[in-house]
């Protein structure tokens, strides 16, 4: 972000000389130059940084810093491109060096040993049901008339008061129908293996086929991949797990 700031920067000082705003040529020069110093000097830090790193990733760091240096002074645009490929480099790296060790990514912030996954999250990915206890406590609750979300008084004093009234309760709303393709898909795609098609009808009560147009644009993207027995995210879709879900968002 910071990197993509520099390049706006420049870019605006640019659309400034474009639109003959009333700067003067000297100082625009030095203003570009301050940010060239800016970016050598984030890239110098960088370089230091990773001197020192070891192992797996010493290669992945390497190679990324090799394309900095390439052509000289780098722009804000080409060192946000680099940030971001060093980033997948260091999520491969990471994925390699766990699942060597019996590890696997089956939840986009987890790694666990095949049956170790953690039980208690699970549920929540796959949009199950839980009760909510204790102070600022979320709770959902599926029934015939559909799923409704609680969340108890986060304040201790007030949760306290309201639990020996009988109601610890703060807010309590129904998801409406339109939303709960959303809140099901941020859950279940976030399981490395999806999940089975017959599930999304189950905790939400609507048919797949009325999410048929975004799931085809998913799949037309790249993002997902779908099968009669699973609907999962594809490794592209895993890294931009943002872009997928948003498909998926009312209108």
């Amino acid at each position: 972000a910071l990197l993509k700031a520099v390049e706006a920067n420049r870019v605006a000082l640019g659309q400034l000389v474009s639109q003959g705003a009333d700067l003067r040529e000297k100082h625009l020069k030095k203003a570009l130059d301050d940010l060239d110093k800016f970016e050598d000097t984030m890239f110098a830090a960088v370089r230091k940084a990773a001197a020192g790193v070891e192992g797996p990733m010493a290669g992945a760091w390497n190679q990324v810093l090799e394309k900095m240096q390439a052509g000289g002074t780098l722009s804000g645009a080409k060192a946000s491109t680099t940030v971001e490929q060093l980033a997948a480099q260091m999520q491969d790296a990471v994925e390699e060096t766990l699942a060597a060790r019996g590890y696997g990514h089956y939840e986009t912030s987890a790694f666990a040993r095949k049956g170790a996954e953690c039980r208690h999250n699970l549920n929540y990915w796959r949009f199950g049901d839980y009760l909510g206890i204790g102070a600022g406590a979320h709770g959902k609750i599926s029934s015939h008339e559909g799923v409704r979300r609680t969340m108890k008084h986060k304040h201790p004093q007030a949760y306290l008061e309201g639990a020996e009234r009988g109601d610890a309760v703060q807010e309590a709303h129904a998801v409406a129908a339109a939303d709960l393709p959303f809140e099901f898909m941020m859950n279940a795609l976030r399981l490395t293996r999806g999940f089975p098609p017959r599930l999304f009808a189950e905790r939400t009560g609507l048919a797949l086929a009325s999410i048929r147009p975004q799931l085809d644009e998913a799949a037309a993207r790249g993002l997902l991949a779908e099968t009669a027995e699973i609907v999962a995210p594809t490794d592209h879709g895993r890294r931009f797990l943002n872009d997928l879900l948003q498909l998926f968002l009312r209108e």
